[in-house]
Parts: structure tokens; sequence; C-alpha cells
């Protein structure tokens, strides 16, 4: 039954607020976000595209396809916007670097940047036409993963259930469609939604997949929205809609919509500086400050290491992989105890397969909180060393990369190197970042090809 043209809905509200986003409404921090936001998409999706599943796939995707006009980051391939989309936010998402929602527990860049540089690369968009999207899209999706927390406690995974309206809202706010086209592609993403939190067997491998496929669909339902193709216009609120099908209607439709323009959501996200899971990353946080009282590991007789009740569950000792290993705290604690902060090398046999590694990581217990400070936050964590019998404890209520622990530009311009210049090279790299902390600035002359035309050339030569 076709919905009455003069009803409103949710997805009617969000998409007249897109459609009536300007680059100057943008407060200057939010523009400063995007660019943070889009600096360590581009280091975490380069240098992820070296990884397995990205290579896996996208030897699929050009078998089959061929060449196309979008480029797959780190790498001398083009694709369709679409399968672009897929490559990139997959590649994006294979790292465990890339960074998230504070509050909502959605990945925003893997699915947003994916599917609306795609897009902007291929129609000749301009760099604050990118940030204008990124904002509605991470906007977007902020606000409607924190109204959507119950799906979370069910057992769905919030980027793939919600990072599809963030690429469809970004995509569509390039395309250039009216609050009805936009709508229309919101309630296609809606449709098309879903993604279960699974842990085990291959989780990263699916994982990495479903997060570029959650960019492309978004991409698609704009697409097919401005061509005409109608999606629900009450994809949140009707009676098969999403609150009922993932939330038990526990999904305030209001909230979503409060100080929208005003309050800016997407400003919680959080900058990863270790690549595993975010909820290993106040226990490393707490064991990197006891370090320097630690003189010899070989003496440490017990860790104890209390969390939230999810974040409790991650205990497993067992490191046969590297996704198992990013997915367990005793791993995490046995790094950081051993070299400091986690690097991507830290993840690999040689180091899960050493013993003092695996002694460590046999010391430690993890166990829900007693505390409710730490036990209600779900990125809280205390850990005590036993040494001697003598116990040190350190209490860290926010960790690294957080909204009120931020990452500063220095650090992520860092981390951004790190990942990059074993691609690209070093004058490369710099010549990068100084392009993202400047895009949006009308300053620049314009250049042959577009201002986005570099994006073909992030690869090794």
């Amino acid at each position: 039954m076709q919905m009455d043209a003069n009803v409103d809905t949710l997805s009617l509200s969000l998409a007249r607020w897109v459609e009536a986003l300007r680059y100057e409404d943008l407060p200057p921090e939010v523009i400063h976000h995007i660019r943070r936001s889009l600096l360590d998409y581009l280091g975490v999706a380069i240098r992820g595209a070296s990884s397995r599943v990205p290579r896996i796939l996208l030897q699929y995707l050009v078998a089959s396809e061929g060449k196309g006009g979008a480029s797959v980051l780190g790498t001398d391939q083009g694709l369709s916007s679409a399968n672009a989309a897929l490559a990139n936010g997959t590649a994006a998402a294979a790292l465990e670097l890339d960074d998230g929602h504070a509050k909502a527990a959605v990945h925003l860049g893997a699915v947003s940047f994916p599917a609306i540089l795609a897009t902007a690369e291929e129609r000749g968009s301009t760099s604050r036409d990118v940030i204008l999207a990124a904002a509605a899209a991470y906007e977007v999706a902020s606000r409607l993963a924190m109204a959507a927390d119950r799906a979370a406690r069910r057992g769905f995974n919030n980027t793939p259930l919600i990072g599809g309206f963030a690429a469809a809202a970004g995509v569509a706010k390039i395309l250039g469609g009216d609050a009805r086209t936009i709508a229309h592609a919101l309630g296609l993403a809606g449709s098309t939604t879903g993604g279960l939190f699974d842990y085990h067997g291959g989780w990263l491998d699916s994982w990495c997949v479903n997060t570029g496929r959650t960019s492309r669909e978004g991409l698609l339902c704009a697409n097919l929205a401005a061509s005409g193709i109608a999606g629900p216009l009450d994809i949140f609120h009707g009676p098969r809609g999403f609150a009922v099908a993932f939330t038990d209607g526990e999904f305030d439709g209001n909230a979503v919509l409060r100080s929208i323009g005003q309050e800016w959501r997407m400003l919680e996200t959080y900058i990863k500086p270790y690549p595993c899971c975010r909820r290993l990353h106040s226990p490393i946080d707490a064991v990197l400050s006891l370090r320097p009282k630690v003189g010899d590991i070989d003496a440490v007789e017990r860790i104890v290491v209390e969390t939230s009740a999810d974040s409790a569950r991650l205990d497993r000792k067992d490191f046969d992989s590297v996704s198992a290993a990013q997915m367990s705290i005793p791993y995490g604690v046995a790094v950081a105890l051993i070299h400091g902060a986690p690097t991507l090398e830290h993840f690999e046999a040689d180091v899960r397969e050493d013993l003092r590694i695996r002694r460590l990581a046999d010391l430690v217990e993890v166990r829900k909180s007693d505390d409710p400070d730490v036990a209600d936050r779900q990125s809280s964590a205390r850990v005590s060393l036993s040494i001697g019998g003598v116990t040190s404890g350190v209490t860290v209520e926010e960790p690294s990369g957080n909204p009120a622990n931020p990452v500063d530009d220095g650090a992520l311009e860092e981390k951004f190197r790190q990942l990059v210049e074993p691609v690209i090279g070093g004058s490369a790299t710099t010549r990068l970042a100084e392009r993202v902390w400047s895009f949006g600035d009308v300053r620049h002359e314009p250049e042959e090809g577009g201002e986005l035309h570099f994006l073909g050339s992030l690869h090794a030569r």
C-alpha cells in the first residue's frame, strides 16, 4: 500500500535536514573533525588494501567486472563506484583500526567515505562536496545508532545495521536530490539493512566484507532513489519497519531529531590508537600506565582486569589467528606489558607464538567489575598487577581516542604516516596529509582532472 504523501515521517524529517544542509552551516569544529576522520579513513583503507580479505575480494571484482572510474585505494585498480565502495570499505575495516562512535557502537568512516568518495570521484565533485556529504552521513548515522541501542543488545551489529543509512545520506547529498528522493534512499537502505554480531569462526573476514557491502548498498540505494525507484517512507516506524524488527519498538524518533544541526553527535566519534577491538583499549591504556612500575616482567604473578559484562566476555586465551588476538583482552594486556603500545606487527604469528606472551596471558583474569562506575561503562576498565605480593592498580574511564581523552592532530597524523608511508612513500604521504588538512579550502587553484583526481595515485609505484 502506498503511503499518503502528506504524512510526515522520521525519514522525511531527516531527509529535509540533509537537503537543506549547506557548507556554510557547518561549524569549524565539524569541518575539522571531518578532515580528521578522512585522514584516518585514508590511512586504514590504503594500508588495509594489502590485507588478505581485501586482496581476495579485489581479485574477484576485477575478474568479474573489469576496469571502472572509481579508485580502489592502495592499488592501481579502478572499479564502478558501487564496487569501489565495496572494496574500499572492506579494506578500511580489515585492520581493526577504523573510527567509531563512542556511544553508539557504529563504525562510521568505513561505511561513509568509501561510498561518498567513489561517487564524488566519478562525478567530479569538490572537496567541499565531500565534507558536506560526510557531515550528513556521520550525523544521520550517529543519531540513528544512538537511538537503536536496543538492537545492539539483541545481537545485531550496528555498523551494517546503521551504516547503509550513512552511505545513502552521504551519496544522496552528493547527487543533489530533493528531500523526498533522499527519504526514498533512506527507505531503500532500511529495507536491506541487517547484520549479526558474531565473534566466532571467520568473524573478521565477514566483518570486513559486511562493512564494504554496507557502504555499497547505501550507494546503490541513493542512486536507485535518484533514478525514480521508491523506498518505504516510514521505514523506521512502519508496522513492519526498523523499530519493530530490530529494537522491539524501543526506538525514539524524537531523540534522533532533537537539536539536529545545533548539537553535533558526530563529534562523539573516536580514533583508534591500537589495531584491536575497542573494548581492549582501556585495559591496554591501564597497562601502559602501570608498565613503568614493572621492573621484571617475569616477576608478574597475577593480572586482574575488571570491566563491563560485555567486555569481560573477551577473555579468550587462544591466539591462533590475527582476529582471535584482536578480540582478546588477555592478549592485548600481555602485548602491552612486553612491547608497549600495540601495533599491527604485534598481532602477527611470531608475536602470538612468543612464550612470554602466552605466560602473561595465562595470568590474566577478566571479570565483570563490582564497581558500577566501571561495570556500567562499556569503555572503562581497571587493571591490577601483582608482583612479590604487592598489587598496583589503574582505572581508565575513557580510553585513548575517545572525545574525553582525544588523540590530538599530531598523534593522528603520526598514525596516518605509519600506515601509509610503507605503501606510497614519505613524500607522497606528506602531500596527501597536507591535502586532507586543507580539504574544503577554496583558496586552492582548480586542478586538472578535478580536486579528487589524486585518489587514483594512492598506491605503490
